[in-house]
């Protein structure tokens, strides 16, 4: 009996037969009202709820006049028609959209899916926008001495043809180079054919990629560019000896087979793959490419950096070293709730598949806002309502992304010494400041800032994250400590100003490790210099100067 009710009402909607539809509704809520009369404070029966619900939208009842037409009639598929059509061309790595922008791209897009020509659409909307920016593009290709027939004409159609599927390139005429990263990808390409260059994300791993010259580009976040990909060969077949940039390669389905066909069988084809976590942190790559790849850790803004961006120390400790960030100053505090929220639903959620949302995030907080502190998980049990052994699990996953970073202790197991409890960094100082509160930077809030920026350049020089610091039972301890080949050890002292410096911790480590240079780095400095401190020979140096120092 219900299933004919339910038919005999599809009808009379598809029929577009509203009288007996919605007789036959007023009909039901009358039999559920009397079945239900006598009882006070009843909600609204199921009938009435949907009697209410369809005469409000009674003018859009028109199903049999779009069926007619041979339009859809369900949400479903215009709903996956704005993912395809929108989302997934618009919403994708390092894409940020004026509306001008986003109108033209989404109206190729829409030509471009319904298979319908694009040379009208690219001539009268975005003809002249794609002349100038491809002003350098050769001329049109001739045979026998004969023009292209599609002329001007065929070349905006292909242009748009380009911006509408997705295999398309950042403008970066008026980004800033970053010279220092820029030479070490390229020596990374000459090294091996297969590059895993990975950072955090927003660290700027596609603008990088995209401002090295000769580059062919491919966005994994597009499902035009992941059904591409799954005959590897057949890929890579057509791009003899250029080079790739898989961005986002984490979104493959088995990004690993990809990367080790490329190794093994295209060496003479140079392909850069990205991600934000190193290779054997994520469950998709059941290979780690040993011995095939080389890998570069894209470190937020480091010292050569500021150079090139031309800007000063002071913007950096306070907004970060993700250069979104760094060149909006004046940028809004959501943007790193934003950045948090997106971390959790592509990196985390993606990789590594964790369920409490609430306690990874919370954790991550606290992390944050108490960074360069030594690290005991039971005392964030307790905040993030997870066990301990959760925490340490969350912990491992943040590091393996690169969120924040473990400095181990240094120790030969001594009786004095501090053996295992690590001091956790944030991995960027507006981070930090943002959980911290610190919307202006006081002289007492500049010394731990310092020492986050000269540990990450440490990490961009040396491409490890191998840095220890030293404690003793007494208190004593020494900011950054790396190890050298015969028992050296050097130690590394970060003062903001070279003049509060006091030796006492360093000659309380010296007493235990007598082998190893002094440094101290410090802002203040204008040339590096040595000084004796009792029995101590110090070197106050730039940070600049330390480069030369690590190994």
């Amino acid at each position: 009996q219900n299933v004919a009710w339910y038919e005999s009402m599809k009808s009379a909607l598809y029929e577009e037969n509203l009288p007996e539809f919605f007789a036959k509704l007023r009909e039901s809520v009358r039999a559920s009202t009397s079945a239900s009369e006598g009882a006070e404070g009843q909600p609204k029966s199921v009938a009435e709820v949907t009697l209410n619900y369809f005469e409000k939208r009674r003018k859009m009842l028109c199903y049999k006049a779009y069926r007619d037409r041979g339009l859809p009639i369900g949400s479903g598929m215009v709903e996956g028609g704005i993912r395809f059509v929108g989302k997934d061309r618009l919403d994708c790595t390092g894409m940020r959209w004026g509306t001008p922008g986003a109108e033209n791209i989404l109206q190729l897009r829409c030509l471009d899916a319904s298979g319908r020509p694009l040379r009208s659409l690219a001539q009268a909307t975005c003809g002249a926008r794609f002349a100038w920016q491809h002003r350098t593009t050769s001329a049109p290709r001739s045979s026998g001495g004969r023009s292209d027939p599609d002329g001007s004409s065929g070349q905006a159609e292909r242009i748009a043809t380009r911006f509408a599927s997705g295999s398309t390139m950042c403008n970066t005429s008026y980004m800033k180079l970053r010279s220092f990263w820029i030479a070490a990808l390229e020596r990374a390409l000459a090294t091996r054919s297969v590059v895993w260059l990975h950072g955090v994300r927003r660290v700027g791993k596609t603008v990088l990629c995209q401002s090295l010259p000769d580059i062919e580009y491919f966005d994994c976040e597009l499902p035009r560019v992941r059904r591409v990909l799954e005959d590897p060969e057949s890929f890579l077949s057509s791009l003899q000896g250029r080079r790739v940039v898989l961005d986002e390669v984490q979104r493959l389905q088995n990004p690993s087979e990809v990367l080790k066909i490329a190794a093994d069988h295209f060496p003479a084809t140079r392909v850069i793959a990205t991600g934000s976590s190193t290779l054997q942190a994520s469950t998709k790559f059941r290979d780690t490419l040993t011995g095939r790849k080389s890998e570069l850790w894209l470190t937020p803004m480091m010292s050569v950096d500021l150079t090139d961006f031309g800007a000063g120390l002071d913007q950096r400790l306070r907004r970060g070293g993700l250069p979104a960030f760094f060149l909006d100053p004046d940028g809004s505090e959501c943007d790193f709730e934003e950045w948090l929220d997106s971390y959790w639903a592509r990196d985390i959620q993606e990789l590594f598949r964790l369920e409490r949302r609430w306690g990874f995030q919370r954790l991550l907080e606290l992390l944050l806002a108490q960074s360069g502190g030594m690290f005991e998980a039971t005392r964030f049990a307790g905040p993030c309502e997870i066990s301990r052994p959760t925490v340490t699990n969350y912990l491992d996953v943040m590091d393996a992304t690169s969120v924040v970073h473990l400095v181990r202790p240094f120790s030969t197991h001594r009786s004095t010494e501090i053996v295992s409890a690590p001091k956790v960094y944030g991995f960027d100082t507006g981070f930090v400041c943002h959980y911290r509160g610190w919307s202006e930077l006081r002289p007492e809030d500049l010394g731990n800032l310092w020492e986050h920026y000269v540990l990450n350049e440490i990490h961009a020089r040396s491409q490890r994250s191998r840095v220890h610091y030293w404690r003793d039972k007494r208190g004593h301890e020494v900011d950054f400590v790396l190890p050298r080949r015969n028992d050296r050890v050097d130690a590394i002292e970060c003062k903001w100003s070279s003049r509060t410096y006091d030796a006492r911790n360093l000659r309380a480590f010296r007493q235990q490790y007598p082998e190893g240079e002094n440094l101290v780095v410090a802002t203040d400095l204008e040339r590096a210099f040595q000084e004796r401190i009792g029995d101590l020979t110090v070197a106050f140096i730039r940070l600049a100067d330390l480069t030369e120092k690590i190994p």
